[in-house]
């Protein structure tokens, strides 16, 4: 569940063809060389010529000069001999620096060593909608809102002001490439069902109408970063037939710092509690002796809008750092599509996990797994 949203962050093709007449010209390799030297004459370009380099441009900074060039690959040592070579090497191809940023709980959570291990799975998030943000881009195939009684086919724009759901799929899915952050798994597939307007009002019924829509579209896990006060009984058949089919549905804990409630008490969920960078878990997380697990959750950067980047806090986004891990763990599994399914994800997630002692409000000391994907990938640290 969202916690406290900070200010957002407004943070060649090489075309070619192939000639097969007069092959050994075409086949003899050539390298860039970058070269400093002691004067720029004529005489020594005809030297350098002369002795198997192409001299491409020179250029001078200060008291130095320079000369590019190219020739064979093996002829580096022979122009580092040539007496007017003072330094000769092989000139290195630069590219941009990476503006990516791997947030901290990617990292925490060993993420960021399973990126090339995608589930290329269905992951359902149902919340407030998603921006037409371009690091999610490819990343959402089908989207549905369902709000009060209507019901809008392929349409689930996050107009929320918190951008709530947008920040949940960014932390699951957004892509790995140059430029914003990267997500769990950003090779995952999101479903989107959308389940609050604009102002935040959110039905039971229609979070239920989400989750058998995920259902029906045979997703591999949910996320539900929303929380309702209550049990509630249809909602509970809803959640129940979600996990009867082996979907696992990962609910975030609460933000009140009391025991679970509703959603994420159900024998039928996985529940998430939030720690934060110190690996301490947040005074306001909601948690108790069911408590499943904990992940990063306290000033967690993510998407928002279609270009921007804002950091949040809460169980909200503590919550889809579990359901990108799920997608990845689940590749593994080879049981039957139904609860037992869930339970050994349950089990993977609980057994490898990091752990830490929590005093519950009871006053108790309770050992609490944290999300380590890396290691219940791998099955280390039992």
């Amino acid at each position: 569940m969202w916690h406290k949203a900070a200010s957002a962050l407004i943070i060649i093709t090489l075309l070619g063809f192939f000639q097969f007449e007069k092959a050994e010209a075409a086949d003899i390799k050539k390298e860039r060389y970058f070269a400093e030297t002691s004067e720029l004459s004529k005489k020594m370009r005809d030297e350098l010529n002369n002795n198997g380099f192409e001299v491409l441009n020179t250029f001078s900074a200060g008291t130095h000069t320079f000369a590019v060039m190219m020739g064979k690959p093996e002829n580096l040592k022979a122009l580092q001999s040539l007496p007017y070579i003072q330094h000769a090497e092989y000139d290195q191809e630069a590219s941009p620096a990476a503006l990516q940023t791997t947030p901290w709980g990617i990292k925490a959570s060993g993420a960021n060593k399973l990126l090339k291990k995608s589930c290329k799975c269905k992951i359902a998030v149902i919340d407030s909608g998603v921006s037409n943000h371009e690091d999610l881009k490819g990343r959402v195939v089908s989207k549905v809102s369902f709000l009060a009684d209507n019901v809008y086919e392929r349409q689930a724009n996050d107009d929320s002001s918190t951008q709530h759901g947008t920040h949940v799929a960014g932390i699951i899915a957004a892509n790995s490439n140059r430029f914003g952050v990267v997500g769990m798994d950003p090779g995952a597939s999101l479903l989107v069902a959308k389940v609050g307007d604009e102002d935040g009002n959110i039905y039971g019924s229609d979070m239920a109408k989400g989750i058998s829509w995920a259902i029906s579209n045979k997703v591999s896990v949910i996320n539900l970063s929303l929380e309702m006060k209550d049990r509630s009984v249809p909602f509970s058949r809803v959640l129940k037939a979600a996990y009867d089919s082996g979907i696992a549905v990962i609910a975030a804990a609460g933000n009140d710092g009391e025991s679970l409630k509703s959603i994420a008490s159900s024998p039928y969920t996985i529940s998430v509690g939030a720690i934060d960078a110190n690996g301490k878990m947040a005074s306001w997380s909601n948690y108790d002796s069911t408590l499943d697990i904990l992940a990063p959750g306290v000033s967690i950067i993510s998407t928002v809008n279609t270009k921007g980047y804002g950091n949040m806090s809460g169980t909200s986004m503590a919550a889809p750092h579990v359901a990108g891990a799920s997608g990845k763990l689940l590749t593994s599994y080879r049981g039957p599509e139904n609860g037992q399914k869930v339970e050994w994800l349950r089990n993977q997630l609980k057994t490898h996990g990091d752990k830490i002692q929590v005093r519950s409000a009871q006053g108790t000391r309770i050992d609490v797994p944290v999300l380590n994907v890396y290691k219940s990938y791998y099955g280390l640290g039992q």
